[in-house]
């Protein structure tokens, strides 16, 4: 899944309606469902595999598809507020935690080692040979 902040131009995805986002966070729906997992594949159910909702003042965008991924494609930067909670765990350099320039140049370094072609051919036959 991937949660990206919501800009205004992405206003009219499903979700939580606008008129409520504007004025209401959603920690309150996040807190009764019992984690923002179990929230988001609630809502996810409810309003299919793109939707909005808001921690806050800020609006997200989650997809629950691969599929989903290219009607957001566009969207690149993401709510840094939403890793802060992992910070000691990750450090202050970590790709998670970058945006813009930097973050583009960076995943364009490391998108080739993740490719498929790239796992099949270096990893999938390593890890079935031990």
């Amino acid at each position: 899944r991937v949660v990206s902040a919501l800009p205004r131009a992405c206003s009219h995805l499903p979700g939580i309606p606008a008129a409520t986002c504007v004025c209401r966070d959603n920690n309150p729906d996040i807190a009764r469902a019992g984690s923002l997992h179990e929230f988001l594949l609630a809502l996810h159910r409810e309003k299919g595999p793109v939707v909005q909702f808001r921690i806050g003042a800020t609006a997200f965008v989650s997809l629950a598809s691969a599929e989903a991924f290219f009607d957001i494609r566009s969207l690149f930067d993401r709510p840094l507020d939403l890793f802060n909670a992992f910070l000691p765990m990750i450090g202050p350099g970590s790709l998670q935690l970058t945006n813009g320039s930097d973050a583009a140049h960076r995943r364009k370094l490391y998108a080739p080692s993740f490719s498929a072609a790239s796992i099949r051919g270096q990893y999938i036959a390593k890890f079935f040979s031990l």
